[in-house]
């Protein structure tokens, strides 16, 4: 016996079903701020540190969507990743002060 065994058969079916929840990611969030603009009260209970633990769980589910090829992009591209960087942090924060006056 080496020790090697074929998974379960569920194990692929998992595998495919969060595979699938997590390409639609970007519906997700489309979905909650619809909801939030459309029925603010339907997400009034999200306050306080709420906050802060879904931004973070936000953030985390988009890094789950990246794959070996997004990073090759990046390493092949940098100017572009650099420019966003820039711009993100310079016109970003402009705008929000101008929109804030």
């Amino acid at each position: 016996c080496t020790g090697s065994r074929a998974p379960p058969p569920a194990t692929g079916t998992l595998i495919e079903l969060v595979a699938t929840l997590t390409g639609l990611f970007p519906f997700w969030v489309l979905g909650a701020g619809a909801l939030g603009f459309m029925k603010p009260a339907a997400l009034g209970w999200l306050k306080g540190e709420l906050v802060t633990f879904s931004l973070a769980l936000t953030m985390l589910f988009m890094g789950m969507t990246l794959t070996v090829k997004d990073f090759d992009r990046v390493l092949t591209n940098p100017k572009q990743v650099f420019l966003g960087f820039l711009c993100q942090f310079t016109i970003m924060p402009l705008l929000g002060l101008a929109v804030a006056k």
